[in-house]
């Protein structure tokens, strides 16, 4: 193996080496395959993140799972079957809040659906902050800042099934930045919050109507990353 040199000025030099580090990670293979209710969420496996919560405050039919869809044969998945009340969420606590030069991804996607809404938001110990989704599988990818903030369109096209890499990083202060990666093209945005201190993420699938789990937003590759 060649090593290349390593020139040093006389007296003392100091060398800084930078890498992102792992705060938290899990994924679908952590888990065996089965469906999920609010009184039996998934375990606590991974490593890094909080307790999984799951929302049904309809009640309904089992609409958080792991299993087939948009996104792979084994991955998490929310379907919100039944009428257009019909609502799904799994939320995963974070470790810590989200703090300065932390980043949290994951990976997206989501099946055609002709009603409803899908994707995640992005809460803290106040509630919602900041939401990503799409609606009624037409159109971008839209976010919102609030618990009812106005939509703003990402300019990222919802493909169904077109996997969709999202980060949110806390820059500085309540600054972050969003971005959407899909097929090679990257939008990003930086946002200034009322508390960027994130203690969670739901994603969710709302009013699709769909029998079963025909129509899903698929998730996995759950990370938190910091610069060391």
């Amino acid at each position: 193996i060649n090593t290349p040199a390593v020139m040093f000025n006389d007296g003392t030099n100091t060398i800084t080496f930078q890498q992102a580090g792992f705060v938290a990670f899990d994924a679908a293979t952590n888990y065996s395959s089965g469906a999920f209710t609010p009184g039996s969420p998934p375990p606590n496996n991974g490593s890094g993140f909080g307790s999984w919560t799951v929302h049904e405050p309809g009640g309904g039919s089992a609409g958080a799972y792991i299993g087939n869809t948009a996104l792979g044969l084994k991955t998490f998945g929310v379907a919100s079957p039944g009428n257009s009340s019909a609502y799904t969420g799994m939320e995963r606590a974070f470790g810590a809040a989200l703090a300065t030069g932390e980043t949290f991804s994951t990976t997206v996607a989501a099946t055609s659906f002709s009603s409803g809404n899908m994707g995640l938001k992005w809460k803290t110990s106040s509630g919602p902050e900041l939401s990503l989704f799409v609606d009624s599988g037409t159109g971008n990818w839209k976010y919102a800042i609030g618990a009812a903030g106005t939509p703003t369109d990402t300019g990222t096209a919802f493909n169904a099934g077109s996997p969709v890499n999202v980060s949110l990083e806390r820059v500085s202060g309540n600054n972050v930045l969003l971005s959407l990666t899909q097929a090679g093209s990257t939008w990003s945005t930086t946002l200034s919050l009322s508390d960027a201190a994130v203690t969670s993420v739901e994603f969710f699938s709302s009013g699709t109507q769909s029998a079963g789990n025909a129509t899903n937003l698929g998730f996995d590759d759950l990370k938190i990353t910091a610069d060391v």
